[in-house]
């Protein structure tokens, strides 16, 4: 089974309730935070973490507390619970989880919308030109960058082998890339562009509204 669940950290930004979700992660989430200087940064990954842990209960999966452990390419996983995968991300005051109970590669990926007057460089730059080209017919590019950011970035992330394999190096815009997990979806959330990316099941992966303060 596979689920996606998103959620609000706005509520976090308050100081005494980020203490209080701090206080509710494991110490080795804990000091990763503690170490970042920005309270929207520190906000944000204290709720991915807890989206993680909301998603794994919902499967009926205990998480450890110890770290996880890390791919050569720095993906995490949990050793002892080898069906268990997971992906997050986080943006701005939103985060994104997806997480499985069988093992499939997953995926995600979760950028704020702004304004990118520089797009088409940055697209010469990391995207492949059958991409790039793409970009360019839609009625909306900078939008469509974000979008199809979350895309390749979420791919990279289902792979475990990260930006080691390089964004200019494959297209999303002629089929599925050997090596890469068939399902792929993405959309707009609230301002917020996000992309899933695994294996096998359902044709989509309805995402989930949490309010992060009930995680705590």
């Amino acid at each position: 089974m596979i689920l996606c669940l998103t959620g609000d950290c706005t509520p976090l930004l308050d100081p005494a309730r980020l203490q209080q979700a701090l206080a509710a992660l494991p110490p080795w989430r804990q000091n990763r935070l503690v170490a970042r200087s920005s309270p929207e940064h520190r906000a944000a990954g204290a709720g991915a973490w807890l989206l993680v842990e909301q998603g794994a209960k919902k499967l009926g999966i205990a998480l450890p507390s110890s770290a996880p452990a890390y791919t050569p390419h720095g993906k995490p996983y949990f050793p002892d619970l080898p069906r268990f995968s997971f992906s997050l991300s986080h943006s701005g005051t939103r985060c994104l989880c997806i997480v499985s109970d069988d093992g499939q590669r997953l995926g995600c990926d979760l950028e704020r919308l702004r304004p990118l007057p520089q797009w088409e460089r940055l697209a010469r730059r990391f995207f492949h030109p059958q991409e790039g080209e793409w970009l360019s017919r839609q009625p909306q590019p900078e939008t469509a960058f974000f979008r199809l950011w979350c895309e390749k970035e979420a791919a990279l992330k289902a792979t475990a082998a990260g930006f080691s394999q390089g964004m200019q190096q494959f297209s999303l815009r002629s089929g599925t890339p050997a090596g890469f997990p068939q399902k792929r979806d993405s959309g707009i959330w609230e301002r917020y562009a996000y992309a899933l990316c695994w294996e096998a099941g359902a044709e989509k992966i309805p995402v989930e509204p949490v309010d992060i303060l009930e995680c705590i």
